[in-house]
């Protein structure tokens, strides 16, 4: 048996340079000189212009690794949630905190008023950005298309990402957080979080949890294709609900979301190998949890 790989997608950039214009170019590894890029395209795919983020270089040699600045918030993994508002065709930016650990992360943005934003995940280490800038993943889903709205909102867009060690300063991944254009004027309210990937396996001994209302804690289960699994979520106190959905956020399984938890069963898809199925325990209340996936 084998662990999937991590995806890498690539994502276009754009190569235009501010309105005001300025054509240096920086120097890069042996043998390449990039253009400084100062307008990302990171979003909507209608090649539109989006904001700089606040530690992107201006202009002039890159000679040392991006590093984020002050300005750019982290997301603490499994701390609470974050609450902020980005304006459509606009980007907001954060950054996941060096780890001195590996392992398999999630970060999620939940919309908190029926307004669309979209999720992307950037390589952290890279020594600067150019064309096909690497990509960890990215989550731009109809919201509300595949029936798992949260207490009255959109279904999240959430990135599930690996990464090595970072003991050097370097970020684990940088977040963009994108406006979609579609609908209503004014911000998208959501909440952001990072949160790891808690590996199980199926009949193994219960889980448990503790949550402040709006927060996520994500089960990863590695499962054998075309086997039955039924994921079970006890509720020790207050209202917890529970999601089920493939490796990405596109591949909804099934919800769970009456008062004191429930059962989503399901069959996992033909293929080679283990497949990854992500469960998120969600508290529509602050609560206390058990969490457990079985098979026959």
């Amino acid at each position: 048996m084998r662990l999937p790989a991590r995806v890498l997608l690539a994502l276009p950039l754009l190569a235009a340079l501010v309105a005001a214009g300025c054509g240096s170019t920086s120097s890069g590894p042996a043998g390449s000189i990039p253009t400084v890029k100062i307008q990302e395209y990171v979003g909507d795919g209608h090649h539109g212009t989006k904001a700089l983020p606040p530690f992107w270089p201006l202009s002039g040699a890159q000679t040392a690794p991006v590093r984020p600045q002050t300005a750019l918030s982290g997301l603490t993994i499994s701390a609470s949630p974050r609450t902020s508002n980005v304006l459509p065709r606009s980007t907001d930016w954060y950054y996941v905190p060096p780890l001195n650990t590996g392992g398999e992360v999630l970060v999620t943005v939940q919309p908190t008023n029926k307004r669309d934003s979209d999720l992307y995940v950037l390589e952290g280490r890279a020594d600067w950005f150019t064309d096909d800038a690497t990509t960890l993943g990215y989550s731009n889903r109809a919201p509300s298309g595949s029936g798992d709205v949260i207490a009255g909102g959109y279904a999240p867009d959430w990135v599930r990402f690996g990464f090595l060690s970072a003991t050097d300063g370097f970020p684990a991944a940088y977040v963009a957080i994108y406006g979609d254009p579609i609908g209503a004027s004014g911000g998208r309210y959501f909440t952001v979080e990072a949160d790891w990937a808690h590996i199980t396996f199926a009949n193994q001994a219960a889980a448990t949890g503790t949550l402040q209302a709006g927060d996520s804690n994500w089960f990863m289960l590695w499962a054998d294709p075309e086997t039955a699994y039924t994921a079970r979520l006890s509720a020790v106190t207050g209202d917890p609900d529970l999601y089920v959905y493939g490796g990405t956020s596109s591949e909804f399984v099934g919800s769970s979301t009456g008062g004191g938890g429930g059962t989503v069963a399901f069959t996992s898809a033909a293929g080679s190998g283990w497949l990854a199925y992500c469960c998120r325990v969600y508290a529509y209340s602050a609560c206390k949890y058990s969490f457990r996936v079985t098979s026959p």
